[in-house]
Parts: C-alpha cells; sequence; structure tokens
C-alpha cells in the first residue's frame, strides 16, 4: 500500500511539473517559407567507402520512392553534408553530429538511423526502406 502511494505522488508531481505534458513541435521552413514535413540528413566525411555512399544512394531513392509528390514540392528533403566542410558546420552542431550519421528529423524531433543505413543499404535496401518510412511516420 505504502509503495502505491510513493508511485501516485511521484505521477501526480510529474504531471503537475509538466514533464508528461506534449512538447511543442516546431515547424522547419525552406528559405521559401515553404513548410518542411521531414527532413532526411546523411552526414558523411569527405573520404568515402563503398557502403558509406551506398547508404546515402539508397536513403535518397527510399525517399524518392516513398514520397515523390513531396520531394518535389520540397515538403520532404533528402540533404548529404559532408561534415568536414563549413558548409555544414551549422547542421552538425545543431543535431550534435560527431561522425557519419543517417537521421530523419520531423519537427524538433529526430531518430537516428544510422546503424539501419549500414547494416540494409547493400544488403536488404527495401529494409531500410521501411525503416525510414516507420520513422517518418512515427516522429
Amino acid at each position: 500500500m505504502k509503495t502505491i502511494r510513493v508511485l501516485l505522488s511521484i505521477v501526480l508531481v510529474a504531471v503537475l511539473t509538466g514533464t508528461f505534458a506534449q512538447q511543442e513541435t516546431k515547424v522547419v521552413t525552406q528559405q521559401d517559407g515553404q513548410e518542411i514535413k521531414a527532413a532526411v540528413y546523411y552526414f558523411h566525411l569527405e573520404r568515402r567507402c563503398m557502403t558509406c555512399k551506398n547508404v546515402e544512394a539508397q536513403s535518397k531513392k527510399a525517399l524518392e520512392q516513398l514520397y515523390p509528390g513531396e520531394m518535389e514540392k520540397g515538403t520532404v528533403v533528402f540533404k548529404s553534408v559532408n561534415i568536414e566542410d563549413k558548409s555544414g558546420d551549422e547542421l552538425k552542431e545543431k543535431y550534435g553530429i560527431k561522425g557519419q550519421t543517417l537521421l530523419v528529423v520531423k519537427g524538433d524531433k529526430k531518430k537516428d538511423l544510422t546503424s539501419e543505413g549500414f547494416l540494409y543499404a547493400k544488403s536488404d535496401p527495401d529494409k531500410l526502406k521501411a525503416e525510414i518510412e516507420k520513422a517518418i511516420k512515427e516522429l
């Protein structure tokens, strides 16, 4: 009985302090003011192996197949970012990127798919495509 009271107290405090409150989703916009619904970033180094290049190619291909209209309109975007180039510094810092990373971003939420990218890009591209679609839907 004492354990239940303690648990209820913790839940009550958490609710009152907003721990379980919904977070406000920030809308990301392009320079032309159009809302981006989802972005997939592939952060990479200058020198890349075939697997690294394949992760990029298969991720972009998956988005083009899953969201052709949205890609054309620019509401779903794919961007390859060289983290050794100064032009990628802003995104690298924004998302805390330290190395090669496949990242799905929707609003202020993000999902790291790096492991899935390197695991499936060559052996099972359809599985990678499914993981990207799942991440976009869940965020």
